[in-house]
């Protein structure tokens, strides 16, 4: 909730006075109806303030990198820190886009070169845009919007000590897909008794009503695909960087297998504080 109280405060300053009018009537409207939902109404009303911040002030670049695998390191007091391995090599600008042309100011970015052999697999117009730039082909583009693209320029290159002034990142990745699973593995059911007579074992029970409305709801928590959707995980520490190797160590897991790919940006719900 810290958080979220420190985007109110980014708001006040900017005279954003249409959301805090609508996070203060909420809040009213909760008390004078004696519904027990404050605590509720209160987050939702920071969170929707707080994406308005994450939309405006708060921009970041997203870096391309790999996950390498986990490892674990000693801090200062002697704890284990497990930790995972993103190497990210200098992510190359090769496109700036402006709003008076495109009506928004974004970077695009490239990473992974494109080896000599697989240079004929790349589609003319996409080689066009690369020749444009002046830059080798890269094998994955991403796009960042920022707030003002002074200081950069096209082929300029930027590595992991983009986040040296920072201490959070939140890092992108495709989880690993476990295909077709369970109501117990998917969702955590607890199941029914391990008895043989019981025959209620691993299902999921009943999931709709009778004649009316005569159907299941949506939503509901049913066996499906599992995994091998897009995550994102909040937050993460930076324990080490090293600019040398293109290598960072952040605290604890990041989604997706090794050498799955993932995107990289400074924290968002989590001030970035001057080493």
């Amino acid at each position: 909730m810290s958080h979220y109280a420190d985007a109110l405060q980014i708001l006040v300053v900017q005279n954003e006075v249409n959301l805090i009018d609508f996070f203060l009537s909420c809040r009213l409207n909760v008390k004078h109806s004696g519904v027990n939902c404050k605590s509720h109404m209160l987050l939702v009303c920071c969170r929707i303030c707080f994406h308005e911040v994450l939309r405006k002030v708060i921009m970041s670049l997203n870096l391309i990198g790999k996950k390498k695998g986990m490892t674990h390191v000693f801090d200062d007091k002697g704890n284990v820190v497990v930790c995972t391995i993103i190497w990210a090599e200098p992510n190359v600008v090769v496109q700036i886009k402006s709003k008076e042309k495109d009506a928004y100011v974004a970077l695009q970015i490239g990473a992974c070169k494109v080896s000599e052999s697989k240079k004929k697999g790349i589609k003319k117009p996409l080689l066009g845009h690369f020749s444009r730039a002046q830059v080798e082909p890269r094998r994955y583009l991403v796009e960042s919007r920022i707030e003002n693209s002074e200081g950069y320029r096209v082929g300029q290159e930027i590595g992991v000590k983009y986040f040296v002034d920072c201490q959070y990142v939140d890092v992108s990745g495709v989880s690993k897909g476990k295909g077709f699973q369970g109501v117990m593995k998917r969702h955590g059911f607890s199941g029914g008794p391990k008895s043989h007579g019981s025959k209620f074992h691993r299902s999921a029970g009943s999931t709709g009503m009778c004649s009316f409305p005569g159907r299941d709801f949506p939503g509901g928590k049913k066996a499906g695909q599992m995994g091998c959707k897009r995550v994102t995980v909040e937050n993460l520490q930076i324990v080490h960087i090293d600019d040398e190797r293109q290598v960072m160590l952040v605290r604890g897991g990041v989604p997706g297998s090794n050498n799955g790919l993932v995107y990289i940006r400074k924290s968002t719900k989590k001030r970035c504080v001057q080493k």
